[in-house]
This record gives C-alpha cells, sequence and structure tokens, in this order.
C-alpha cells in the first residue's frame, strides 16, 4: 500500500568525493519515496565550513544527476546552493532550537571547557565524563555566555528506544555510546545534531534513511526532539541500511579515501553495474539494470544484513 503523506531527504556532506556506500543510501531513499509517492528534499549539511569544497559540492550534483535521482525541492547546482540553501544562511534557525532548549529544559545545557584532549585524558572509552556539567548556561543573562566553550547537553541514563523499519525495536544508553554531546561548537556555531534536527523539523520530514553508523545520531536527536518537544520527528519512521565495507573492520567512508563514485564513472560510462549491484543486495532479477526496474521489484524486507563489494569494482 503507498504512503503518498512520505517526506524524507538524501542528506550528503561535501566533505569529499561520494563512494559506492553514499549511493546506496541515496538510492534506497529514492526508492521509498517514490515506491511511495511522497517527497524528497536534497539537504547539504555543509556546516564545517573548513571540510566543504567547491569540487564536493560539484560531485554530489554531478553524481545525482548521473545516477537520475531527481529530487522534489532542493538546489539545482552548486551556485545555487551557496546562494540559497547553504545551512549558513540557516544559523538564526538552528539557535532558536537551542534557546528552545534553554527555555524548555536549562538544567541540561551546561558549557564545556574541555578539549579533545582532555576528554581523551580523562576517559577510559573516549567519551565526554561530564567533567562541567556544572557549568549551567543561563539564558536570562548572555552577558555571562563565555566565549570558546562548547556547550553540550546532558544526556540521560535510560534509554532512548524507538522502531527501526528493518531492525524492529531499539535501544540506545546514550550515556554509553555518545556521552553528553556537543549542541554548540565552540565558535559559536550550533552543531549538527542541532542543524540536522532543526531542518527535518523546518521541512516536516517523517521517513528518515540512514546507515546504521547512524544510530546514536538518531537517538540523540530524539532525546532532543522528546525534551522540546517536537513530535513531528519523535512520531517519524527511521529505517538504519547496512553499511559497505573495504574489509572485515573498515567501512567505506571519505575520511579513509574509499574509492570515489568520481572515479567509478571515470571507467564506466553507464551506472547501470551499480544498479545491477543492488539488485544483487536485495536478491532482485539479475537483469535488473536501472531505476525503473529497481522501482518495480523493490521489496524492504529483502534488504541483507551486510552489503558486499560488487564484482566490477575489483578491477578498480
Amino acid at each position: 500500500m503507498k504512503d503518498r503523506s512520505i517526506r524524507s531527504r538524501i542528506a550528503p556532506t561535501p566533505s569529499g568525493f561520494l563512494h559506492l556506500g553514499n549511493v546506496f543510501s541515496f538510492v534506497l531513499t529514492w526508492l521509498i519515496v517514490r515506491k511511495n509517492e511522497g517527497y524528497l528534499l536534497l539537504r547539504i549539511d555543509d556546516l564545517d565550513s573548513q571540510r566543504r569544497r567547491v569540487e564536493y559540492l560539484d560531485d554530489i550534483f554531478s553524481t545525482l544527476e548521473w545516477l537520475g535521482l531527481e529530487y522534489d525541492e532542493g538546489a539545482s547546482d552548486t551556485e545555487d546552493f551557496l546562494k540559497n540553501f547553504s545551512q549558513e544562511l540557516h544559523l538564526q534557525e538552528y539557535e532558536k532550537l537551542i534557546n528552545d532548549l534553554l527555555e524548555v529544559q536549562p538544567s541540561l545545557v551546561f558549557a564545556c571547557h574541555c578539549s579533545r584532549s582532555d576528554v581523551q585524558r580523562n576517559s577510559i572509552n573516549g567519551l565526554y565524563t561530564g567533567t562541567c556539567r556544572n557549568n549551567k548556561i543561563r539564558k536570562a543573562d548572555p552577558s555571562t555566555w563565555e566565549k570558546e566553550v562548547a556547550w553540550r547537553v546532558e544526556v540521560p541514563s535510560s534509554p532512548i528506544v524507538f522502531q527501526d523499519e528493518l531492525k524492529g525495536e531499539i535501544n540506545v544508553y546514550l550515556r554509553e555510546t555518545m556521552g553528553d554531546f556537543v549542541i554548540r561548537r565552540k565558535d559559536r556555531i550550533p552543531a549538527y545534531q542541532i542543524a540536522s534536527l532543526a531542518n527535518d523539523i523546518k521541512h516536516r520530514i517523517n521517513y528518515i534513511v540512514r546507515g546504521e553508523d547512524l544510530i546514536d545520531s538518531t537517538a540523540a536527536q530524539l532525546f532532543l526532539a522528546q525534551v522540546l518537544p517536537k513530535n513531528s520527528f519523535v512520531e517519524a519512521k527511521f529505517l538504519h541500511h547496512p553499511l559497505l565495507y573495504e574489509n572485515q573492520f573498515q567501512k567505506m567512508s571519505k575520511s579513509y579515501h574509499s574509492l570515489s563514485i568520481k572515479k567509478i564513472r571515470e571507467r564506466i560510462s553507464t551506472p547501470k553495474p551499480i544498479f545491477r549491484w543492488i539488485a544483487q543486495q536485495f536478491d532482485m532479477n539479475t537483469k535488473v539494470v536501472s531505476l525503473q526496474e529497481l522501482l518495480e521489484e523493490l521489496d524492504l524486507a529483502k534488504i541483507p544484513p551486510a552489503l558486499y563489494h560488487p564484482d566490477f569494482l575489483l578491477r578498480y
């Protein structure tokens, strides 16, 4: 049965060239939305301006065009994005969400002076230990807000519980997996968890497709949404798909310099081999070589627990 109310998004970061794991996530999101005649947004998460490069932005648009993944809202190219859609243009919206949090639950937010080396030195597992929890932020007196400090939110000891479309019930103990996370960076820029949540609320996103490495981020954003409260996000559906690994231990990633789609495109003239590989993941007909054929045969129940490398990559 089709659900035409589905609103989802493709949300790449311009911090490196896209790889095959990114493409699997994009195509899966597109298939789910189009199967249900829903609404698809292109959102590019570029708050980390130090890692953003024009060539990475260009790569996002050229890859989506090459794959044939059209969307209903979002920038048409790099110039349009930088002029009209960059997250840097929406900082006030993200700051408002932080202010709302201070209004609703001020005791959760505190100023943290710790550097990354401080955290590593004081922690046995690399997670923040709550050293600065007593430095509460006083919203009524902005003059007391110190410079060069991050703002963190104190996470609960109880689990964040939510349903996943593939995995069923998921329980995340944020204190054990993420710790008190940053919501405002030392440069006073709102952090990823706040910006992502604000964007999803603004665009009424109600079906979020992510890699399973972002389960903790989902839990963090759900925690914030529950506190605020933002029921549209709390009631959203989530699907965390398996990841593609370089080897037994290393997932594909930009920071690992995984083979990029840009390099693959230099060697194959069409995306047909990629669509065939995706079809194989779903145990579909081996003759499937187009988006339309993937769309016709999509069955989420057949998503495997892990992805495997396509044969055509062995040549590169």
